[in-house]
């Protein structure tokens, strides 16, 4: 069935865009800039191809439009190392969507290194930080390579294929603790039921939860499952404590606390937490180019707290 394609309005300048194409046979997913029906004039920015017009994800040509000038230097080469080299092309294109939780992760994490704050901000006092990695690449590149090193190694263990590697998607390392964060921006924890991977991380490691395997699988949180043993054996290694992180909106709450459900007392720190939560830990007042981020992004509203 033939499609026909009607202009919409720029959400940033108002501007009337036309569908680069008049009709189409099928909806072709944006996965660049290039994929979009809709290009502004003015603005040059695209919008995904979606039927409901509310729903359109604003994609820039470029990622370095998507982040503050701030947080540019290091992007490429961070993500040309990510430990997911399957992923590495994907992640990249993705990084100029406005919906890219690696772009805000980048920029927000950016900010507490470069301001001294991370491990106050995510309630760990004065421990002193360690090493930050993002997707297994350490920040400021070209520090300490053991940390990923011991990381690849338990990972081989785990028999992941060196193309598809997990990679968490920030890693704080202080002097008391491993940290492992998994964060979410728009989207909600993805649930995949009975995921045909899911044996490798609980056969030899079911002292890590209270649930049945059985019961784990149906569940179905394939990401937090990874990410509880990943960090879980990569503190071990190191003789520390771990903590794991369900970074999100509040509307991830009730998935992170399903699967908090699951994990076995003392096997490790879990905990959920909005982005507010942790931005309510800085220091005021803070760099006027990311309070405008927060905004931008509606970062600093909603936290925990206000939410109960």
């Amino acid at each position: 069935m033939t499609i026909q394609l009607t202009p919409m309005t720029c959400r940033d300048c108002g501007a009337n865009i036309p569908p680069s194409v008049s009709t189409v046979e099928s909806r072709k997913t944006a996965e660049r800039f290039a994929d979009c029906y809709f290009h502004c004039p003015n603005c040059g920015v695209g919008y995904s191809n979606t039927d409901d017009v509310s729903r359109r994800t604003k994609i820039y040509p470029h990622w370095d439009r998507n982040i503050p000038n701030e947080v540019h230097d290091g992007v490429e080469q961070t993500l040309e190392c990510a430990l997911n080299e399957a992923s590495r092309p994907k992640k990249a294109n993705r990084f100029a969507f406005e919906t890219s939780e690696d772009a805000v992760s980048w920029t927000v994490f950016r900010y507490l290194f470069e301001k001294g704050e991370m491990t106050k901000s995510l309630g760990f006092g004065d421990e002193q930080l360690r090493l930050l990695l993002f997707w297994g690449v350490a920040w400021p590149l070209g520090q300490d390579e053991r940390v990923r090193e011991a990381l690849v190694g338990i990972l081989r263990q785990l028999r992941e294929s060196r193309k598809y590697f997990s990679e968490p998607d920030v890693i704080v390392v202080t002097d008391e603790r491993v940290v492992f964060i998994e964060a979410k921006y728009t989207q909600d924890n993805t649930r995949q039921p009975n995921h045909e991977r899911f044996g490798r991380y609980l056969e030899s490691n079911g002292d890590l939860f209270c649930a049945s395997s059985q019961e784990i699988e149906s569940t179905g949180y394939y990401e937090l499952v990874r990410n509880w043993v990943i960090g879980n054996l990569l503190a071990r290694h190191f003789d520390k404590q771990f903590t794991l992180i369900n970074l999100g909106l509040p509307h991830c709450r009730d998935s992170a606390q399903a699967f908090g459900e699951q994990v076995a007392e003392g096997a490790g720190e879990y905990r959920f937490a909005t982005w507010a939560d942790m931005i309510e830990r800085i220091d005021r007042p803070m760099s006027m180019w990311f309070a405008d981020y927060l905004q931008s992004r509606s970062l600093h509203t909603a936290s925990e707290s206000d939410e109960q």
